[in-house]
């Protein structure tokens, strides 16, 4: 999220009960999980984004972290994980209450950039696609052309990129499902503030017309930037 390419991106969007402490909750993700989940050097470089619609959309979390992977065997990297994935979750499930928790790792399979040089990013929104066949795959990815070539043109994200959702991916399929995981996902990073008014003009210079109706938008999440990372 800050400039360097990764080979994949783990997207955790969790819920904490009650809403109210989101920001105690967040201050314990940032100086206590994170620095757990770093021990196991698969993840790194967290950033943590909180959910821009308020109240959230029912099949979302409030709080967004995203994780970069830099190592190529992701296999092996999720092997060690789903190893340590007990003694994180009960370490997790101790804080704050209960809470759903949607895990993911997407690869990433292209990246495209705007005109403007990359700065971190503030709003970090994310379109699930559901591909459903070969024909529909193909579909995905001649659309993924034209979008990147208008997000050149209007210069709506500094960066986007394409992910495939990685079959082994840790919390399982059924973390997926509960959070209605999607088979490909575009995500686009804009170092603007206004991140309702970035996804207005992404309905209306980018995704109108270049997405075909084969191609199903399950949602498109929208958050804002919270920390820096570590």
């Amino acid at each position: 999220m800050d400039g360097r390419q990764p080979v994949a991106l783990a997207y955790v969007n969790s819920s904490n009960d009650p809403p109210e402490d989101l920001q105690q909750f967040c201050e314990w993700y940032q100086r206590v999980h994170w620095r757990t989940v770093q021990r196991l050097t698969f993840l790194t470089n967290p950033t943590m984004f909180v959910q821009a619609r308020s109240p959230a959309p029912a099949d979302e979390g409030t709080m967004l972290s995203v994780y970069e992977i830099y190592d190529k065997n992701l296999s092996a990297g999720l092997a060690e994980l789903d190893r340590q994935r007990n003694a994180l979750r009960a370490e997790f499930d101790t804080q704050l209450g209960s809470r759903r928790v949607f895990r993911s790792i997407y690869q990433i399979k292209d990246v495209a950039y705007g005109k403007s040089r990359p700065q971190p990013s503030q709003t970090l929104v994310v379109i699930h696609m559901v591909v459903q066949s070969p024909v529909d795959q193909q579909s995905m990815k001649d659309s993924w052309r034209s979008l990147a070539m208008e997000n050149r043109r209007s210069d709506l994200f500094q960066t986007m990129s394409l992910g495939e959702r990685f079959v082994s991916a840790f919390g399982g399929q059924e973390s997926v499902a509960a959070f209605g995981g999607s088979d490909y996902v575009i995500f686009g990073e804009s170092n603007s503030i206004e991140s309702m008014a970035t996804v207005d003009r992404l309905s209306s210079d980018i995704l109108n017309g270049l997405i075909p109706d084969s191609l199903r938008i399950s949602k498109i999440s929208v958050f804002t930037r919270f920390s820096p990372g570590y």
